[in-house]
């Protein structure tokens, strides 16, 4: 149950499946640290439709809210039994917001019009279409409460100065993300094992992160630009994060 919806937030880690989508739901305190109060795992469309019902401030969502304006060109042509534009490579794979991650914090995401998260992608695009009391940002906004945004764990930890490199199998690698995790507190021993276990959940709660720093007004948001608009947008820290080498493992 929400105590105060204006501090209540909400990190998503997004999948194709529901089973492997896991929600973070936490408060912020008046010391302006975030409790993650409840963590749960199998995620439906449905409760998550539920879950923009509820008046939380901010959800944040680890998953694209759209696809590059020029793969989208290329397409229409080619369907349209037209020749498509000429396009280069990095254009067709990553959005404006994509490149812009790449260039600040030297993460290149993963391509939501080349690789399998598409797919994920495509349940999102079909349910937040659904999210008629929220605001999704910068898909569109009409002064509702409830303020839905795309994040990168990743961006967001390297912003951070935390290095997310690692296997991510190994609970070590998870024990570490999560103990240098300021600010957040998880709520019970439960759940601290679940991030410890489960790199969904752990994500999950970086989103929640995310999210509250987005509540504190500490994220980068999108420029006012129509492509921005359709394809979507990373909200992550300012933060410089590691310029020594690029990270590739996602």
């Amino acid at each position: 149950m929400i105590q105060d919806s204006a501090r209540s937030v909400v990190g998503v880690d997004f999948s194709t499946s529901p089973k492997k989508t896991w929600g973070a739901f936490g408060e912020v305190n008046d010391a302006g640290r975030l409790r993650i109060h409840e963590l749960r795992g199998g995620l439906t469309d449905k409760d998550l439709l539920a879950v923009s019902e509820e008046g939380h401030r901010v959800i944040a969502l680890d998953v694209p809210f759209g696809w590059p304006d020029q793969f989208v060109s290329f397409v229409s042509h080619h369907h349209q039994g037209r020749q498509p534009p000429a396009v280069a490579s990095d254009d067709f794979q990553l959005r404006v917001t994509d490149r812009v991650i790449l260039q600040r914090l030297r993460k290149r995401p993963l391509s939501v019009s080349t690789d399998k998260l598409g797919v994920t992608a495509h349940r999102a695009t079909n349910l937040l279409r659904s999210f008629i009391t929220c605001d999704v940002i910068p898909l569109w906004s009409k002064g509702n409460r409830t303020m839905v945004i795309e994040v990168y764990p990743a961006a967001t930890l390297i912003a951070l100065g935390i290095d997310p490199r690692g296997n991510k199998k190994e609970s070590s690698h998870r024990r570490r993300i999560l103990h240098q995790l300021a600010n957040v507190d998880v709520g019970n021993t439960q759940d601290v094992q679940a991030c410890i276990d489960n790199a969904d959940a752990l994500d999950a709660v970086i989103c929640a992160l995310t999210a509250r720093l987005c509540l504190d007004g500490n994220l980068i948001g999108p420029p006012d630009d129509d492509i921005v608009r359709r394809e979507g947008w990373i909200f992550a820290p300012p933060g410089g994060g590691t310029a020594e080498s690029e990270f590739r493992d996602d």
